[in-house]
């Protein structure tokens, strides 16, 4: 199952996990879940900073979100380049609105 939404470093990490499952086990699986679980919590991070108007996250954020979307690129997923172009329309679009809340001096 092919998640368009989803991370494309993820899904790499996912394959990978699965073709360490079949050399060591079920740990190769965990191992992934791990590293999966530290790849979006990074993610979240940035999420977390956005929320409280630090700008320098927005920036961070989407340079790692194309990055990411360069991924699909490589493989021809249009779909998810799709969701990843419109994704980043949306958080330019709440970097704007940070800026200008804090041009106003609203802090959130």
């Amino acid at each position: 199952m092919v998640f368009y939404y989803w991370l494309g470093i993820t899904q790499i990490v996912d394959g990978i996990a699965i073709a360490l499952a079949e050399e060591i086990g079920s740990i190769g699986i965990i191992m992934g879940f791990a590293v999966n679980v530290f790849i979006v919590g990074i993610f979240v991070f940035f999420g977390i900073f956005a929320r409280r108007g630090q700008n320098w996250s927005f920036y961070v954020g989407m340079i790692l979100y194309v990055l990411d979307g360069l991924l699909f690129l490589m493989v021809q997923d249009w779909l998810s380049i799709g969701f990843h172009v419109f994704a980043l329309y949306f958080i330019y679009g709440g970097l704007k609105a940070s800026k200008q809340l804090s041009k106003k001096g609203i802090e959130l």
